[in-house]
């Protein structure tokens, strides 16, 4: 029906002990130690292992995947040492970035977050690398009369410019959109077909 919001990316962090700062670094590091270097998911197949998958495919290196039963474990997994690298979305990270508990290496998203300027993006090492950290979006029964459709559309794109609602969005992270049930359907086809095509090209296979 419609999106609320669309992740515009994850950060890249890793455990302070790992001797790398930039993205160079580490895939320099990388390539010293193929499949030595660890890095957690939350789960196998999720935007966390496709981000990691897409690093690890335009950067010519070979890295390990451990994944994790949820965000929460992959995350501790990286600050207690178990793996060197995670990929957390803003809302958990940056808190852990800001407190020196992991390493802020890069962001996945297009453009640098607002709330870590100094942050640079993957892609500004790895031209055209974007991993956006998914989306938010409500759904309707298919045969929702259109006029509902249309009137709780609004009423979310209208939530969604409250000053306090779009900055908590912001600053966790996250874009607003509340865009048109037209539009956002025809985002959510493409968003499918990008994600796909990176599974296949990493190689990921059905669990």
């Amino acid at each position: 029906m419609t999106n609320i919001a669309i992740g515009t990316g994850y950060l890249m962090v890793s455990h302070p002990s790992l001797p790398v700062k930039t993205v160079k670094d580490l895939i320099a590091l990388a390539k010293s130690q193929p499949g030595q270097i660890r890095y957690s998911t939350a789960g196998i197949g999720n935007g966390q292992h496709l981000a990691g998958a897409l690093f690890a495919l335009k950067a010519g290196v070979d890295m390990l995947h451990v994944p994790y039963k949820g965000g929460g474990p992959a995350l501790n997994a990286v600050m207690g040492g178990e793996v060197q690298i995670h990929y957390p979305a803003g809302s958990v990270g940056i808190p852990q970035v800001k407190a020196g508990r992991v390493r802020g290496i890069a962001f996945t998203g297009e453009k640098r977050l607002p709330s870590l300027p100094d942050m640079p993006t993957i892609g500004e090492t790895l031209p055209g690398f974007v991993a956006d950290a998914g989306w938010h979006g409500v759904f309707a029964p298919p045969k929702t009369p259109p006029a509902i459709v249309t009137r709780l559309q609004q009423a979310i794109h209208k939530a969604l410019q409250v000053p306090l609602v779009h900055e908590n969005f912001v600053s966790n992270g996250y874009l607003p959109k509340g865009d048109a049930p037209e539009v956002w359907a025809k985002a959510y086809q493409e968003e499918l077909k990008r994600l796909a095509e990176i599974a296949k090209a990493a190689k990921l296979e059905p669990q």
